[in-house]
């Protein structure tokens, strides 16, 4: 194969990748769309949109984006502020002990789960998920678990398990 098949092939399948990346991340849910909504008032629901589903797919698997993103249907409003949108769900009958909130800021998903009194960030730039149990001497941005009434207390407990 020439160095010139091998490299056309190689921006071929970069291109294509960068792509794919940016339609990804300009698909995500919108402020505009999304704000003082429930997870599941706009059809398709705001945890069924294809490029968050992908993104969260990716940090938690499969099984767990659908058993908590999907599942977990007790919701909260979604805040926005500026281009940031925070949606906020926990387990039905259980909110204490299993809450997740999503945080969509520009292109960036990061999702917290709080689970058997662990709270973990899936964060896309780290390469594993950022995990702290949480105890009676916990920071208080990591008291509540996932269960964030502000965007800023949802930065205020990433900064915090950091």
């Amino acid at each position: 194969m020439s160095r010139f098949l091998v490299l056309r092939i190689s921006l071929v399948a970069f291109s294509a990748i960068f792509l794919a990346s940016w339609a990804a991340a300009s698909d995500l849910p919108s402020a505009a769309q999304w704000q003082g909504k429930y997870p599941f008032d706009l059809k398709p629901g705001f945890y069924e949109n294809a490029a968050l589903r992908d993104a969260g797919t990716r940090m938690l698997g499969a099984k767990a984006y659908k058993d908590i993103l999907l599942g977990w249907n007790t919701a909260a409003p979604i805040l926005a502020e500026g281009g940031t949108l925070m949606a906020w769900s926990c387990k039905p009958h259980d909110c204490g002990e299993n809450n997740q909130a999503t945080l969509i800021d520009g292109d960036a998903v990061r999702i917290c789960i709080y689970q058997k009194s662990k709270i973990t960030w899936y964060v896309p730039d780290n390469a594993r998920p950022l995990t702290k149990a949480v105890t009676n001497a916990s920071p208080p941005a990591l008291a509540k678990g996932c269960n964030f009434q502000t965007i800023d207390e949802a930065r205020q407990s990433l900064k915090a398990i950091h």
